[in-house]
């Protein structure tokens, strides 16, 4: 049974403190006896609450100690605070009152379209900007990603016709073409006087020569046309072609004799035009092709190296710094090249002409043979014609058309004088599918990552037929895709 409900004590009546607690003991009253029913009517309730009554004494004496500390805390931070309040308070009322200044009104207007202003006026203007406080026009923001991609493009010399800077090869190549259009205009020159002309250092490319002169790196450019004149005046036939560039020499195909320049920088790395070379032979020696080049070439390697740059100082021989050239003996030697000369190895630290001119003197005599042996002189002409080249876009924006189109402005000038540049939805399917077709792809992705409009229909025929002769289309097709997003 529960308790009788305590009486409450009431205030006399007629003040308000009475009538505050006589309301009081009405709601207690009436809260209890509320309580009494429902414990009545609902047991389990009485149960509870009979648990919980002392689990909530338990935790408020287990927590008193930790929040007696936190409220004596608040309790003088409020103080505190009301403190400063009440400070701060009368220093702002001692201190004097500022006067608000009035506001300016800026009027921003519309720029009127520019207008070319004599000079004297310019200059009049200029002083009146600076006297009244004008501001100089902003710069425009610097461009950045495709934009400003688009706008090196735009500068390129296939669409202004400005002249870019040339690498080593292309300067080899343009002082070739002035050398032999000297040597023809003085030869012409001479045969109109009725003189017979003498021998030039200058030489003509012989295209169906097989005697090359491969350089890698910047100094070796010039020590190998040097040769290559050199060659000429000896009345071979050589061609001078960039290491990066060696597999149109085709000198795992046809018989040929090659004298590689290659020169070898920081860290025992070859140069970047030799690179790509060096570590091809290279891979073909660890794959274990021997004999892939036996009977098919005839080669002899110099070296350009500088002690300079080893890290090791101590090592100062001009072995310690062509690591580049002696790899290539060694892949070419493995893969049965046959090695006309042994290896020659310059320290530019030292000069490189020290080990260069010896070794040239020694070269002439097997050189002469190994070309005799191959023919190089006298090899028929190729009859393989220049392959065409596909140039294909889809473009939404039109940054993917132009820089296509931009590429294959400047094909011919790499030596792929036939080319053809359209939207993918031009050409057919089967053709860029054809056996020895060479394609180039420039297409962009649209914000979704669907196709542009100007290549769908490609791309769902293209899916089509891969889908319905799998494995079998394509086959001999040669490609390159670059993706914008």
């Amino acid at each position: 049974k529960m308790p009788a409900a305590p009486r409450s004590r009431r205030a006399p009546h007629g003040t308000m403190g009475g009538e505050d607690s006589r309301r009081r003991a009405e709601a207690a009253t009436f809260a209890w006896s509320t309580l009494q029913k429902t414990v009545r009517e609902y047991p389990v309730i009485g149960v509870l609450l009979a648990v919980a009554a002392p689990l909530l004494g338990a935790a408020g004496i287990f927590l008193l100690p930790f929040a007696l500390p936190l409220a004596i805390g608040l309790f003088v931070w409020s103080k505190q605070r009301g403190a400063q309040a009440e400070a701060t308070a009368g220093s702002r009322s001692d201190a004097p009152k500022a006067v608000p200044k009035p506001r300016t009104v800026v009027t921003i207007e519309k720029a009127a379209p520019a207008v070319a202003t004599p000079p004297a006026l310019a200059s009049t203007s200029s002083r009146s900007a600076t006297s009244s406080g004008g501001s100089a026009p902003t710069t425009a923001a610097p461009l950045t990603g495709s934009a400003a991609l688009m706008a090196r493009m735009r500068k390129s010399g296939a669409v202004t016709g400005e002249k870019r800077v040339a690498d080593p090869a292309s300067i080899a190549a343009e002082a070739a073409a002035k050398a032999e259009a000297a040597a023809a205009k003085e030869v012409k020159a001479k045969a109109s006087n009725g003189v017979e002309p003498s021998m030039s250092t200058s030489f003509r490319e012989d295209q169906n020569s097989r005697l090359f002169f491969l350089y890698g790196g910047e100094a070796s450019t010039q020590i190998a046309r040097d040769l290559a004149e050199k060659a000429a005046a000896r009345g071979l036939s050589p061609r001078l072609v960039a290491m990066d560039d060696f597999k149109r020499c085709e000198l795992d195909k046809v018989p040929a004799v090659a004298v590689f320049v290659v020169e070898t920088i920081e860290n025992a790395q070859p140069a970047e035009a030799a690179g790509t070379c060096l570590r091809f032979y290279n891979r073909q020696r660890k794959k274990g092709e021997s004999g892939s080049l036996a009977g098919k070439l005839r080669y002899a390697v110099l070296g350009l190296g500088d002690t300079n740059l080893l890290l090791d100082r101590q090592s100062t021989t001009a072995k310690d710094c062509n690591q580049a050239a002696q790899t290539l003996d060694s892949a070419l030697n493995f893969l049965g090249a046959e090695r006309v000369c042994q290896r020659g190895e310059a320290n530019d630290a030292v000069g490189l002409e020290e080990a260069v001119e010896p070794w040239t003197e020694q070269l002439w005599a097997p050189l002469s043979e190994a070309v005799d042996a191959v023919g190089a002189s006298a090899a028929p002409p190729s009859s393989s014609a220049a392959p065409e080249v596909k140039f294909l876009f889809g473009s939404q924006t039109g940054n993917a058309a132009e820089i296509c189109k931009e590429m294959a402005a400047e094909a011919p000038a790499k030596g792929f004088p036939n080319v053809h540049c359209n939207a993918m939805n031009e050409v057919d399917v089967k053709d860029v599918l054809k056996p020895g077709a060479v394609v180039v792809y420039v297409v962009s992705s649209t914000g979704d990552g669907d196709a542009p409009d100007n290549c769908d229909s490609f791309f769902t025929k293209l899916k089509r037929v891969a889908k319905k002769e799998a494995g079998v289309c394509g086959a001999g097709v040669q490609y390159a895709v670059l993706g914008l997003g």
